[in-house]
């Protein structure tokens, strides 16, 4: 019932609210714990595909030849996008979170972009992020938190 409430009236969940308390310890332990959503996509594809200019079935061969890139692949480094002049990393404490945020980005584009949601620990996004990268804890949604560098280093430390 709890969870029913919290989904429904989108209340935060533990990462979240650790966010944005003083104790940094308990938050990075936590994040180092739990497991993220985060966006991948064929690189071939980052550009996404312009629909209006494809049959129906060219559209969704494109997406299923994506999918075999995708499949294929052993590593599957995280997407990043530039807001502002910023590289920013999303990663997502729900996958709801994801799903809103892709929906709103390729509308933003009016682009088709086949999108992958995986999961990872939030040390391994924490590790993947490089050093220009800012990690946004559930991007785009009122819960956004953007990680700062001893937030990560904190992570990367509490899973060791």
């Amino acid at each position: 019932m709890v969870s029913f409430l919290t989904r429904v009236l989108d209340l935060p969940d533990r990462p979240t609210r650790l966010s944005r308390k003083a104790d940094r310890r308990e938050f990075a332990a936590v994040m180092a714990r739990t497991l993220l959503t985060f966006l991948s996509v064929p690189v071939e594809l980052e550009a996404g595909l312009d629909a209006d200019t494809m049959t129906p079935e060219q559209l969704l061969d494109s997406i299923e030849k994506s999918a075999r890139l995708l499949s294929e692949r052993e590593a599957h480094p995280p997407w990043t996008c530039v807001r502002a002049g910023e590289l920013l990393l999303p990663a997502f404490s729900r996958k709801r979170y994801a799903e809103r945020f892709v929906g709103e980005y390729v509308k933003s584009l009016n682009r088709v972009i086949p999108f992958f949601l995986l999961t990872a620990s939030g040390r391994d996004i924490a590790s993947s992020a490089g050093p220009r990268a800012t990690v946004l804890l559930n991007a785009g949604t009122r819960h956004e938190y953007r990680l700062t560098g001893d937030d990560l280093a904190a992570v990367r430390a509490a899973a060791v």
